[in-house]
């Protein structure tokens, strides 16, 4: 891997070495939609990461980086914990959240 955009190939090649995480957020938003869209179709090792929960409940404006504590901690809880690459995958029309997570992570230090 030498940047930070794989291919599905790459990716079923490598399941086993990655965490892997759903990013897609449905518009307008609904939570319960996209934890059921997720279910009905995932990558099977995937975890969803859900763009409301790992955020800053303190800011007024949504979807803001939690602090460095807070995310590390909501990552570990989806298995991301810097042993090992993320890969972060999209299916909403728009591919708008997978990009928010890589450069969320990216701060933390996380792969």
């Amino acid at each position: 891997m030498t940047g930070p955009v794989v291919s599905a190939d790459w990716l079923a090649d490598h399941l086993a070495e990655v965490g892997v995480l759903g990013a897609t957020y449905v518009l307008p938003p609904d939570p319960a939609r996209s934890q059921a869209e997720f279910r009905d179709a995932h990558i099977p090792v995937a975890r969803l990461f859900e763009i409301d929960e790992v955020a800053d409940h303190d800011h007024p404006l949504p979807h803001m980086m939690p602090d460095p504590a807070t995310f590390s901690q909501e990552m570990a809880a989806l298995g991301i914990d810097g042993s090992k690459r993320a890969v972060v995958y999209d299916r909403s029309h728009n591919h708008f959240r997978a990009p928010h997570v890589w450069f969320t992570c990216r701060p933390s230090g996380l792969p």
